[in-house]
């Protein structure tokens, strides 16, 4: 309850025309820190209703939990 949101915001990262990755910062239980993804999958279509492109992706990162102040089966931690 006392930090009901987290978000992310970041920009693409393309090689040539590709967009291969997204460079952004998390805020999560008031903390931000930089989190980098890498892009397995990036597409755009229009859809069907909206009558508008719209783009998805299948991304991934890593982050380290201790980093937001989440110490609890956090990396090397053995649990408190």
């Amino acid at each position: 309850g006392r930090f009901p949101e987290m978000t992310y915001s970041g920009r693409l990262v393309f090689t040539g025309d590709t967009p291969t990755g997204v460079d952004g910062e998390l805020t999560l239980r008031g903390v931000t820190r930089p989190v980098a993804l890498r892009l397995n999958r990036f597409n755009c279509v229009e859809h069907p209703m909206l009558k508008r492109e719209v783009c998805g992706a299948d991304a991934v990162g890593e982050l380290n939990r201790a980093d937001f102040g989440m110490t609890q089966f956090a990396e090397g931690e053995a649990g408190r």
